[in-house]
């Protein structure tokens, strides 16, 4: 072994003949045994333990995923999450908020196969700094995944490198969050690094948070996504007062005016918008509303606010929206009929996907 862990003290004591006692060279210095851990397990601190030590899986330091939380939706709650593909003639997808479904934040992703096997796949070797697949080939890699699932032998994960698939263990089906993991050898010749969530062999729903990839067998628990996109905030706001009583008009990085393709601006490279703040100079009056929503191409998505008397700040921390680069962008707001004639500003998050 490369490292070994003996006594500080090294008797020079010759070796007696009876081979009942403790020894020298035979005993005392000879290097010690660890028994009972597996591969990719270290010895730590355990204060259960009587000795205060025991053998631990070493916490994960990278996760090769994007939106392994599920967090992110920017094609709306009903599709497949951003950074995500579905598969399965069929097959749906939701957002899932409901208490004791999800691990982490605030969503768990719901998969529902309807006739065929669905999948919800990620190609890590394509996530821009992942990759090129050939920087994987012939590694160890290890997906792993928090599932909940009412039926045995529906819901597991997998691992596909081109040239084949490693599965793992299928949900117990007893309704409770199960972290289940796959390890996998790449092959050589490997084309892709493929993890999927599966729901298969017959039709149910199923829900995925947490999911992980590291390099390596050893696995515990979920950490957020190693990769780190550019990201900026975007400005939309009118230097002047807009016109009130049920009058439309659209902001943009230099102020308010109509038609929208005015005051639309493309947006710097592929992402997301979403954390969507608001704010009016004043109140829009008794029983009036501002409404600001963000236009994506020339129309209406999710990420809408309202601010009502007596307000002048309103919000959109749920929603968000996708953008392809070059996509014009730009903030809608309409005034109640009778609201005042105030200055309006908006900030909303964008943040880059792979």
């Amino acid at each position: 072994m490369a490292n070994v862990l003996k006594h500080k003290f090294v008797s020079a004591v010759a070796d007696g003949g009876d081979t009942t006692k403790v020894r020298p060279s035979a005993n005392w210095n000879d290097e010690h045994l660890f028994a009972g851990g597996a591969a990719g397990k270290v010895l730590g601190w355990d204060a259960a333990e009587t000795d205060k030590v025991a053998w631990q899986i070493p916490p994960p330091t990278f996760n090769y995923t994007f939106n392994g939380d599920f967090e992110i939706w920017g094609a709306g709650t009903t599709s497949i999450p951003t950074g995500w593909t579905l598969t399965g003639a069929g097959a749906t997808v939701a957002k899932n908020t409901s208490a004791g479904q999800f691990k982490y934040t605030l969503a768990s992703f719901a998969l529902t196969r309807v006739g065929a096997d669905a999948s919800g796949y990620q190609d890590v070797d394509l996530i821009s700094g992942f990759g090129p697949v050939g920087a994987w080939q012939s590694r160890v890699v290890t997906f792993g995944c928090w599932v909940r699932a009412t039926v045995a032998s529906r819901a597991r994960l997998s691992i596909g490198d081109g040239v084949g698939t490693t599965n793992s263990s299928y949900h117990t089906g007893g309704s409770s969050l199960e972290f289940l993991t796959v390890t996998r050898t790449l092959d050589a010749a490997a084309t892709r690094v493929r993890i999927s969530c599966l729901v298969d062999t017959g039709d149910t729903t199923a829900q995925f948070d947490g999911a992980i990839l590291v390099i390596g067998s050893a696995l515990s628990d979920f950490i957020p996504s190693g990769w780190w996109g550019r990201k900026a905030f975007l400005g939309f706001g009118e230097p002047g007062s807009t016109a009130g009583g049920g009058v439309t008009t659209y902001l943009g990085p230099t102020g308010g005016v109509v038609p929208e393709a005015q005051a639309a601006t493309p947006v710097p490279f592929n992402g997301i918008a979403r954390s969507f703040y608001c704010s009016a100079s004043a109140a829009p009056g008794a029983s009036q509303t501002f409404t600001y929503t963000v236009r994506k191409a020339g129309a209406a998505t999710a990420v809408t606010a309202a601010t009502a008397n007596p307000n002048t700040i309103s919000s959109d921390t749920t929603n968000s929206v996708a953008f392809a680069a070059g996509q014009l962008i730009a903030v809608e707001v309409v005034a109640s009929a009778g609201a005042a004639s105030v200055y309006h500003q908006t900030m909303v998050g964008y943040e880059e996907t792979p």
